[in-house]
Formats: structure tokens, C-alpha cells, sequence
């Protein structure tokens, strides 16, 4: 499911797994990362109060926020991104980077998400032979998680494109399928985990 992020920790961790991105030059660019925070309660969306409906979609209790300047605007944002805007230029609050954003639920962004440690999903990646795993380019964050919806019961990865010449490292801490032409190719990071004891999963999209 979509990441939650419930101390600086983690916040830091994730700072840390995007700088490492782009200083390996696994070719990271600009863009926003859908993270597992909304609101509800749309008709106080103007209100004073706008900023406390904001909850995790996974039931994650905590108090931390890494708010940029003047956000949440609320009104029709509903969703939350981390910003991710390294040539941007600063604003007021300085370098777009890292920091929470609200956003309209339909917009197109990368995104991050997190799964505990008895989830299956390794063993079924790690049992894959084939070289042409797909993975969308962008999603828009849609509504929150439900467990009791069997169409929810499945795995949100993070996107990111790369250029074509980057191949994806073999080796620990990461490894990715190889890449075919029109094909997307999967970043996985095994090493990654927050205080809760769960894993992060990076992806990473073809710019072919």
C-alpha cells in the first residue's frame, strides 16, 4: 500500500533512498511521489480545522508532518505527494524536496509504497523468470485502502523514469530485471526498513 511515514525516521530514510538514487546515477528526475496521505471530511475542506482530517490509508496513528510552506491549501487536494524537484527552482520555502504536498487525487505522479515483512511479494518476484515485468509509469492516488476489497489486496510500487543507457545494478542492496525494449524496468531495494518493521519498494520506469 501507498507509504506512511509516522517519524522524521522514516521521513529521513526516504530522503536518504532518493539522494542514493541520484548520486549512483541511476538517471532519478524530477517528479513527485504519491505518499499514503488524505483527507476526509470534504465539507470542512476550507475550514481552520483542514489540516488535522489528514489521515494514512494504511490506519498508521501519528502526529508527524513534513508540511511545505503554506500546505496543505486544501479545498479540491485531497491527496498528499513528497515533493521531488531537484532542478526546480527554490521557493519560498526553499528546494522543492522532500517535503508534503496536497494535490488533487486524479493528477499523475510517481509513488512509494511500503509492505510488511510476511508479505509474499518478494518470493513472488524473486521466483520471476522473465525479463518483461510491466509496472504503470504514474498513478493517480484514487481513494484509501480497504482490506475487505479484493480489488485492493495488491501491491502499490513507486515509478520513476531513467534513461535509456542505465541498466539496472545486479548487486546488493538493489537488483532489477533486465530491460526490454518498450518494457519498464523494476528497481527493488531489499534493505530498506522503517521502525515498524516494514519494507520499502522502489520502482523504476523505462524513458524509452
Amino acid at each position: 500500500m501507498l507509504l506512511s511515514l509516522a517519524s522524521e525516521t522514516e521521513q529521513k530514510l526516504i530522503e536518504n533512498m532518493l539522494q542514493n538514487l541520484t548520486k549512483s546515477g541511476s538517471g532519478i528526475s524530477d517528479g513527485d511521489f504519491w505518499i499514503g496521505l488524505w483527507r476526509s471530511g470534504e465539507g470542512q475542506a476550507t475550514s481552520s480545522a483542514c489540516p488535522e482530517l489528514y489521515q494514512w490509508t494504511d490506519g498508521t496513528i501519528s502526529s508527524f508532518r513534513n508540511w511545505y510552506t503554506d500546505e496543505p491549501s486544501c479545498g479540491s487536494e485531497a491527496c498528499v505527494v513528497m515533493y521531488h524537484q531537484p532542478t526546480a527552482n527554490p521557493g519560498l520555502g526553499g528546494p522543492y524536496l522532500y517535503q508534503w504536498n496536497d494535490d488533487r487525487c486524479n493528477m499523475k505522479h510517481n509513488f512509494i509504497c511500503k509492505y510488511s515483512l510476511d508479505d509474499v511479494l518478494e518470493k513472488e518476484l524473486g521466483d520471476r523468470t522473465d525479463t518483461d515485468y510491466e509496472v504503470f509509469p504514474s498513478v493517480t492516488a484514487g481513494k484509501p485502502y480497504d482490506e475487505n476489497k479484493s480489488e485492493d489486496n495488491s501491491h502499490v510500487v513507486v515509478t520513476e523514469t531513467v534513461k535509456e543507457e542505465q541498466k539496472p545494478a545486479q548487486t546488493s542492496p538493489h537488483y532489477g530485471f533486465q530491460r526490454t525494449p518498450g518494457r519498464t524496468v523494476p528497481w527493488r531495494y531489499n534493505n530498506l526498513m522503517t521502525e515498524n518493521k516494514a519494507k520499502i519498494i522502489f520502482y523504476s520506469q523505462a524513458l524509452l
